[in-house]
């Protein structure tokens, strides 16, 4: 069974990957080059949503370093949220990963693949 694993906004990148099949195979079924096509689509749209996603959490999320547990402190972003039952306020380390891989760079899996898929048609 293949698990999914994905944080945050992930989600979306294979939601990109099935909306370029859908494309590709509603316009350029049954041509050589679908696969190209599909990996290039892609990387075009996990591009586009990384960035959205970047520009959005940049906006909207603080910096805070952090100190992991090999000691090496770390920026990340957060967003601060106070709990009403309690009065606290909560952190929430904010990362929109896909197999622990960030969206935007999903774009550069995905140019590797259309490269390797464009060097063997």
């Amino acid at each position: 069974m293949l698990l999914f694993s994905w944080r945050g906004l992930g989600f979306l990148v294979p939601v990109a990957f099935f909306v370029a099949v859908g494309i590709v195979i509603l316009f350029f079924d049954g041509r050589v080059y679908t696969n190209l096509l599909i990996f290039l689509i892609t990387t075009v749209l996990c591009l586009i949503i990384g960035i959205i996603i970047k520009v959005y959490r940049k906006s909207t999320c603080e910096r805070s370093t952090i100190v992991t547990t090999t000691g090496i402190e770390k920026e990340v972003l957060v967003i601060n949220k106070i709990n009403k039952k309690t009065g606290i306020t909560e952190t929430t380390i904010v990362q929109d990963t896909f197999f622990g891989i960030h969206v935007i760079y999903w774009s550069i899996v995905s140019a590797g693949i259309s490269v390797y898929h464009f060097v063997n048609i």
